[in-house]
């Protein structure tokens, strides 16, 4: 058998390829935000590091920015992906049916019937209405239902937390 199309190729050597890619590498910027993103991840050790750096890219505008979020420890304060909150905030605003931005204690025993929880003794709404009600003040804020769903929904793998969260949603 003969040498193919691809055996005659005049390709480049290897050490041209590697310092045409590091060029263009450094070029864009794309060097300084590799390390910084693997830098943070290795620093901050979120639970679930690739969509923590998906995050970082997606909320900026170009490499400085993405860098910038980066060394700052990215772009959320919990260890919830910017995916999961965009989903939970989707079950808050089905809850939060004027726009208030939270959720009070009728509304939230209104759904809690509507959606097979009419076993659940009025005490026992009241309890977990009160245990997602961080500041104690009868409401629930958009902050303190992500910081208990985030709590409820930590250990849960994408497909279980989807499923949770197409549950919820259900009307």
């Amino acid at each position: 058998m003969g040498p193919t199309a691809l055996d005659t190729l005049n390709s480049l050597p290897d050490s041209q390829i590697m310092q045409s890619g590091a060029d263009y590498l450094r070029q864009k910027g794309v060097d300084k935000l590799l390390g910084a993103l693997l830098e943070n991840v290795l620093r901050n050790k979120p639970d679930r590091p690739v969509q923590w750096m998906i995050d970082v890219l997606v909320n900026s505008t170009d490499v400085e920015q993405a860098v910038q979020a980066a060394s700052q420890g990215g772009p959320q304060q919990t260890s919830m992906s910017l995916d999961r909150k965009n989903a939970l905030m989707n079950v808050f605003n089905l809850l939060d049916k004027q726009g208030a931005g939270s959720i009070q204690i009728s509304a939230f025993r209104d759904y809690a019937s509507q959606h097979g929880t009419a076993t659940l003794a009025s005490s026992d709404v009241e309890q977990i209405f009160n245990n997602i009600d961080t500041g104690n003040n009868n409401m629930v804020t958009a902050d303190d239902f992500l910081t208990y769903m985030d709590k409820a929904t930590h250990s849960m793998d994408n497909g279980q937390f989807q499923e949770t969260v197409s549950a919820l949603l259900e009307v």
